[in-house]
């Protein structure tokens, strides 16, 4: 007799890893996630906003935009300065997906943002990075991926007087009130529904990247003061129920990870679990062609090196 799918007590990081590399080497992730920076521009502005920049930008300003992605945060700096000082910025965009770089490079040539380039960089090895260069270092939405000892590698890469560094995370996962309703729908034997909590610490590596706390402590243990952590709220558009299941595709695999199994078996349920997320998002909306509205909430923390 077939049995429910049982949880791993602790699903093997090798799995997360796995899935983590093949979506983001993907050669289609990078238009599959312009959706998602509906999510992630606001947020980015806000740090941009935090650094003061656009108040102050009155002389050249070198710029490390780590786990760059498709460009969110460079379309916020960009966005919040004229054109006329788009002369004054140099920004580097750095991520470990090569087709989100070479995304974000074209993306710079047809917006006309001067002064940006792209690097293959991994947040873990940042050796060939110029040291005491940047004056701005952001991280948006890509610091839960890599270890907390990479924000004493960013306080390096920073000018030794007043270098800003503006990091975002999660507080928390929104789109599992979708997962949740959508497993209760699947055909029996139902498989584990892991809790926001389980998944979040999968995604955050079981580091406790969601907390204030815990951002300020690591950011001034690593050398930054003025250290500030904020909480904010913001709605984004997530398209119609067929664009935002696009965007799921790898948190869904995240959750079938809890699942264990191998081969036609995983594949039966992840499709059973994408199938009934779809319908639960389709009647979310009112149907195919209604459009998902989602809150987001983020913890902006934010730190500086010392005047000199």
């Amino acid at each position: 007799m077939s049995t429910s799918p049982q949880p791993q007590t602790t699903p093997p990081a090798a799995l997360f890893d796995k899935i983590n590399k093949a979506y983001w080497n993907d050669p289609s992730v990078a238009s599959t996630y312009t959706r998602a920076e509906n999510a992630t521009v606001p947020f980015a502005r806000h740090l941009v906003q935090k650094s003061g920049l656009p108040n102050t930008l009155t002389s050249p300003i070198s710029v490390f935009d780590l786990a760059c992605g498709n460009g969110a945060l460079a379309s916020a700096l960009y966005s919040s300065i004229p054109p006329s000082k788009w002369p004054l910025v140099t920004l580097l965009g750095g991520d470990k997906s090569e087709p989100m770089v070479s995304y974000m490079v074209s993306r710079a040539k047809s917006q006309g943002w001067t002064g940006l380039t792209g690097k293959v960089v991994d947040g873990t090895d940042m050796h060939d990075i110029p040291k005491h260069e940047f004056t701005h270092v952001f991280v948006n939405f890509g610091i839960f991926m890599m270890p907390p000892a990479t924000l004493g590698t960013c306080h390096d890469l920073l000018v030794r007087d007043k270098g800003f560094v503006g990091i975002s995370t999660w507080s928390y996962l929104p789109w599992m009130r979708f997962v949740k309703k959508a497993i209760s729908r699947m055909s029996a034997p139902q498989p584990y529904c892991p809790s926001g909590e389980e998944v979040a610490a999968k995604v955050y590596n079981n580091i406790p990247w969601s907390s204030p706390s815990f951002l300020t402590s690591t950011l001034k243990e690593h050398g930054f003061v003025d250290v500030e952590a904020e909480t904010v709220r913001a709605t984004a558009e997530c398209g119609t129920p067929a664009e935002f299941c696009e965007t799921m595709q790898m948190p869904l695999q995240l959750v079938a990870g809890f699942w264990g199994g191998e081969g036609e078996e995983k594949k039966i349920l992840l499709d059973g679990l994408s199938k009934m997320f779809r319908e639960v998002v389709v009647e979310e909306v009112g149907g195919e062609e209604g459009s998902l509205s989602m809150e987001f909430e983020a913890v902006l923390t934010t730190g500086w090196t010392k005047a000199q």
